[in-house]
């Protein structure tokens, strides 16, 4: 009898996943930039599918990266950052060696790996398609901080096993807006990965859905 009642009134099923945060990503879900002027081309308007999770764990902190498959066929970066208090959303744009030597000196910019923060960066040219994403000017905030990459694992609700990931040095660049910013990660093996990224109010993301939602 019992039994019969609970297959006519069994429990409900579990209640569907909703996203409101950028923070709360998963793998397949999509976000739905702004048409805002103020974003680069090849972010403005655009929709991204995330297709994958990492993990940049430093002394006191674990940031997640969010790798973005555009529409456009393009791949982008994105994490959470705070300054002072404040969220804000990081799209990061990897770019080449020869990318950088169009952008800046390269005497110049060999003297971001020197000892101390307060490098100056100037900007000597500025290429069409990466314009929108570098400023004229950068001071180093960040100079050669210790780091573990843990690629495609998320590590937002648990600590990476001991002795995990791949180990870099970890620099960043900022122009004085706060608008701007150039990271650059720096492998044992002398690998050196660089990016420059966007910093974009929250609101810049109209909308999140949810993997299988849309």
């Amino acid at each position: 009898m019992f039994n019969k009642f609970k297959s006519l009134f069994g429990s409900k099923p579990p209640a569907a996943r909703t996203l409101e945060h950028a923070r709360d990503l998963q793998t397949g879900d999509m976000i739905q930039l702004d048409d805002s002027f103020s974003l680069p081309k090849d972010l403005r308007g655009v929709m991204f599918t995330v297709d994958g999770i990492s993990t940049c764990e430093y002394e006191h902190s674990r940031q997640a990266v969010f790798t973005l498959q555009g529409e456009n066929g393009e791949t982008r970066y994105l994490s959470i950052e705070k300054d002072s208090g404040t969220e804000q959303l990081a799209f990061s744009r990897p770019i080449t060696r020869e990318q950088v030597g169009q952008l800046f000196d390269l005497e110049q910019f060999a003297e971001v790996f020197g000892e101390g923060n307060g490098t100056r960066l100037q900007r000597q040219q500025a290429p069409a398609d990466l314009a929108e994403w570098s400023d004229d000017a950068y001071v180093e905030e960040e100079d050669a901080e210790p780091a573990y990459l843990h690629e495609n694992s998320d590590y937002r609700q648990s600590a990476p096993p001991a002795n995990s990931g791949e180990s870099y040095q970890a620099y960043w660049l900022e122009n004085d807006q706060g608008s701007h910013a150039i990271e650059i990660e720096v492998y044992e093996s002398g690998e050196t990965d660089v990016s420059l990224v966007r910093l974009e109010p929250l609101h810049r993301i109209r909308e999140l859905w949810p993997a299988g939602s849309k």
